[in-house]
């Protein structure tokens, strides 16, 4: 799996929704090499990510940050 393309896929499902925390699932299709977003996690689950806590104070601190720079 191309790790560059996931993100950019990520990000973009992140900003149509207007989320700041969300996990998605993406399939990639065997015949074509396309891949295909086939769910959208609002709440997602933190399974398996290093530090969870850790990445969620920081994304809160960047929002924080990025409207006082407002």
């Amino acid at each position: 799996l191309d790790e560059t393309h996931l993100h950019r896929i990520a990000e973009a499902v992140r900003d149509a929704f207007q989320l700041n925390l969300l996990s998605i699932d993406v399939l990639k299709i065997s015949n074509t090499n396309n891949y295909a977003v086939i769910d959208v996690n609002y709440f997602p689950c933190y399974n398996g990510m290093d530090n969870p806590s850790e990445y969620v104070f920081q994304m809160c601190q960047r929002k924080l940050n990025s409207r006082s720079s407002s």
